[in-house]
């Protein structure tokens, strides 16, 4: 497969940039502006939008991407492309409108030098790379069209680890800062602008939204928010992230992570959050998941309980001489009759004779032998966020006729723009919980506080976890940044504003809740955002694991580069 990429980047032997080059005003096109929409069909882990592509058009689902910026579509010459995937495009002989330019090659190897080829360009994600041509043609989106000059890029080669299907992409990214106005290629520079849709269509302000069991709703040419968060990223829509607080009231708790006070000199942020509808999960920086789960546990009873129990039963079973090491696995579980479990506990750890001296220490620094009190605190912390995994991965035990929202306290996102406004994004636990078949892999926390703790999933039945995921990004300036996945559209309407041309308008969000503002539906290119019936009922009717989202294939993780900046 590299070879094959190797290949195609040397006889096309140019290099084109994400973007990046906004155009002059006088080039921008004009379009209606009245609002219109598409539906946005629920995949599961993303979300995809009908788009029209060439002249007759042919119909594609892209999926419907914030985090990147380009229009990709599946090319019919894609020989690596998976049948089961879906439909793909044919420009050439069917549409009347498509051109695929082709430049003169400086490149020596190969042959190719002084031949005209079409430029290409090699994109990485989360998921792996696409090879693309750069090619020209009509794209449309619900009321909204752009003939995209050098703006519809065809996967011709790919090494995507992606279950289908999957027919291409609808960037719609922040406008990146003008760095240049040259893109290199082998020999010399070559003046190429490749424009997003949003550019392209002369769309300002959209919105994005998702609904649990019906199709989600893409605004275009949406109405201006009266609140504001401008951009802190240069390069991806951001926010500042002033952490998480947990509950509501009096009872609210701050998680200890991502306080604006612990800024160093030369920081913008002391953390960032990226809202990105093309991400599955909400990731993070893994000790920060760590000090979220510990709290978590804390503030939810059955979890508070459940590792209050499992402590005195390793008190007990210290008591009595025995040198205890920690593996919690599927047979020693801590289900709601706690008895119960920690005779298999219990049992599992007579059956393995005595544990590593080693994992004896730790328990013992656990349960109040420790020398150092900080350390044995710590320790301990880290076995709770381990029991609140624990308790989730198990709920089928404990959650039947249980209203989640009520069980679990409320998450809190702290966020402020670039100009000072800021906000919360409240997620309720039927939102940043998920449920999954047990053969489905997750990635978790590993080797918390030192802890030789092994997690083995079930082989039958369904479990739950939360939906976060660890993934190292950390940036010079940002610090630490998270990435708010799909959870957020659930929750919330996400308003896009691209700013103005001249720089006077800066690009900013705004969110708006479900509460306040419904999802609604598309229908006949116009938002309806009275409460969908349907949704309404089978929202409070379902109870336990039935009213969770149901995550039915790897979910897509974001792969970020930049370690400067936002």
């Amino acid at each position: 497969m590299q070879g094959a990429f190797l290949r195609l980047l040397l006889v096309a032997s140019l290099q084109l940039c994400h973007s990046r080059f906004l155009r002059h005003a006088e080039d921008v096109p004009v379009h209606d502006q009245q609002e219109t929409c598409s539906p946005l069909t629920n995949h599961g882990t993303y979300s995809s939008v009908r788009v029209r592509v060439g002249t007759p058009p042919q119909h594609f689902d892209l999926v419907a991407d914030t985090g990147s910026n380009n229009c990709i579509v599946m090319d019919c010459e894609c020989a690596q492309c998976p049948q089961d995937w879906g439909k793909c495009f044919t420009g050439a002989g069917k549409s009347k409108t498509f051109e695929l330019p082709k430049y003169k090659s400086k490149n020596p190897l190969l042959g190719s030098k002084g031949k005209f080829l079409p430029a290409s360009t090699l994109l990485t994600f989360g998921s792996g790379q696409i090879a693309a041509h750069v090619a020209t043609d009509e794209v449309g989106v619900g009321h909204t069209h752009a003939f995209m000059k050098n703006g519809l890029l065809l996967m011709v080669d790919q090494a995507l680890r992606l279950q289908g299907p999957f027919e291409g992409i609808l960037g719609l990214g922040r406008p990146e800062v003008k760095l240049s106005g040259k893109v290199n290629h082998t020999g010399g520079e070559l003046d190429i602008h490749v424009p997003g849709y949003a550019e392209a269509a002369g769309v300002q302000r959209f919105s994005m939204c998702f609904n649990k069991e019906a199709d989600g709703v893409l605004g275009l040419h949406t109405p201006e928010h009266p609140t504001r968060l401008e951009s802190v990223g240069q390069i991806h829509w951001g926010v500042d992230f002033h952490g998480i607080s947990i509950g509501e009231g009096k009872n609210r708790h701050k998680v200890k992570f991502c306080n604006p006070k612990d800024k160093q000199p030369g920081q913008e942020t002391i953390c960032g959050l990226i809202p990105d509808s093309g991400t599955t999960m909400i990731t993070g920086p893994e000790s920060q998941l760590a000090d979220l789960y510990m709290d978590l546990c804390s503030k939810w009873p059955r979890c508070e309980k459940a590792f209050s129990e499992v402590s005195k039963e390793m008190h007990d079973l210290q008591a009595q001489g025995m040198q205890v090491g920690l593996s919690l696995t599927q047979h020693a579980t801590v289900p709601e009759d706690l008895a119960d479990a920690l005779k298999k506990l219990q049992d599992a750890m007579k059956a393995g004779g005595k544990a590593d001296p080693g994992n004896a220490a730790d328990i013992a620094d656990i349960l109040g032998g420790a020398a150092d009190v900080e350390a044995a605190k710590s320790q301990k912390d880290y076995m709770k966020a381990n029991v609140f995994l624990l308790l989730l991965e198990h709920c089928e035990d404990w959650a039947e006729g249980v209203d989640l929202d009520k069980e679990l306290p409320k998450l809190n996102f702290h966020v402020a723009g670039l100009n000072g406004a800021e906000t919360e994004l409240s997620l309720n636990p039927k939102t940043y919980i998920m449920t999954a078949n047990a053969e489905i892999k997750v990635p978790e926390i590993k080797n918390l506080g030192g802890l030789n703790i092994q997690i083995e999933r079930r082989k039958k039945g369904k479990v739950c976890m939360p939906a976060f995921q660890p993934a190292p990004f950390t940036t010079k300036l940002n610090g630490e940044v998270w990435i708010m996945g799909t959870p957020l559209f659930y929750e919330y309407t996400a308003h896009y504003d691209r700013g103005s041309e001249d720089g006077k308008v800066k690009p900013s969000m705004a969110f708006t809740h479900a509460d306040e503002e419904p999802c609604g539906s598309c229908q006949n290119n116009r938002i309806l955002r009275e409460t969908h019936p349907s949704l309404t009922q089978k929202k409070t009717e379902k109870t336990g694991v039935e009213s969770l989202r149901q995550l039915t294939k790897a979910p897509i993780v974001r792969n970020f580069t930049s370690t400067h900046s936002l």
